[in-house]
């Protein structure tokens, strides 16, 4: 007590304090976890917000940039929401519905939000370019927001199922399996592919969504047959078609973002693009719908 501490000193006792309480306090982690939870309390939860900078309103080109960074983040809630609702048609959750409906909420106000700061940003002076990209994004969020709704039906038929607890036959269940493979892949592509700005991810979209589409034709046939058949309850019959309809639609609308990718800043229709790209002179186009017809085939 009668010396002065040197700074070795002070290093040594402030380790061997700290490590001694530490050892101390170590069995009783437990009850001062639970003694924190109870004296903080939670706050409330934040509302999802979706802030675009309004300063870069200034630049066309900024603003775009903004904008396709908002996207983004919008595509990813869709497709996680895709995602999580195909789940739960095998076992459905109220909490997992739950995050679903919420995420729901941002993709509107996403839309909401993307539209408005496009449109103000489209009143400013821009070159050509800039504006038909523009004008492309406003596309891109409306196919987003839509394949968003399907998410909600898909939801919406997967409680549906729960609650009148029925039970499908399994020959329908592998169909639907098969389809579901193919809708998460073009859409987890058509994400990838809008996020980089990739042609070569973007030009695999269409012929994957062609597939999907005879897929999705050959398995209502199968459906129809089970019920002619009495191999599958008629009360099932417009839940399924409700069901093949909201993946048909999800399969357009990547076709769409697609579409708007491909093109670019050229002024052709995008329905005519998509046409031009479907044709049989397309050799590369034909190779990559023969490998997608070889992965997803139907029992």
């Amino acid at each position: 007590m009668n010396q002065n501490i040197n700074p070795a000193g002070i290093a040594v006792l402030h380790s061997t304090f700290n490590i001694a309480t530490t050892i101390m306090l170590f069995p009783f982690i437990k009850l001062l976890e639970n003694i924190a939870n109870y004296l903080v309390k939670d706050s409330k939860p934040q509302k999802q917000e979706v802030v675009l900078d309004e300063r870069l309103l200034l630049s066309g080109d900024l603003a775009l940039i903004e904008a396709h960074q908002n996207v983004v983040k919008m595509a990813k809630c869709v497709k996680n929401n895709v995602l999580y609702a195909t789940k739960l048609l095998k076992n459905y959750s109220d909490k997992k519905a739950d995050v679903i409906n919420k995420n729901e909420k941002l993709i509107d106000l996403y839309e909401d939000k993307l539209e408005n700061y496009l449109i103000k940003a489209s009143e400013k002076e821009l070159s050509e370019d800039t504006g038909n990209a523009i004008a492309r994004m406003l596309l891109t969020i409306g196919d987003y927001e839509r394949i968003g709704d399907h998410a909600i039906n898909i939801l919406n038929i997967a409680q549906n199922k729960s609650e009148k607890e029925m039970e499908l036959p399994s020959e329908l269940v592998e169909d639907i399996r098969v389809i579901v493979s193919a809708i998460l892949e073009v859409l987890f592509l058509t994400t990838e592919a809008f996020t980089h700005n990739n042609n070569l991810l973007a030009a695999r979209i269409e012929p994957l969504e062609q597939v999907i589409d005879k897929l999705i034709l050959n398995a209502k046939n199968r459906h129809i047959k089970r019920i002619q058949y009495g191999q599958c309850p008629i009360d099932l019959d417009f839940l399924i078609s409700e069901l093949f309809n909201d993946f048909e639609r999800i399969s357009d609308h990547c076709s769409n973002i697609a579409a708007s990718i491909l093109k670019g800043n050229t002024n052709i229709d995008r329905h005519e693009f998509l046409r031009q790209m479907k044709s049989y002179d397309n050799t590369g186009f034909s190779q990559v719908y023969d490998e997608y017809k070889a992965k997803y085939v139907l029992k």
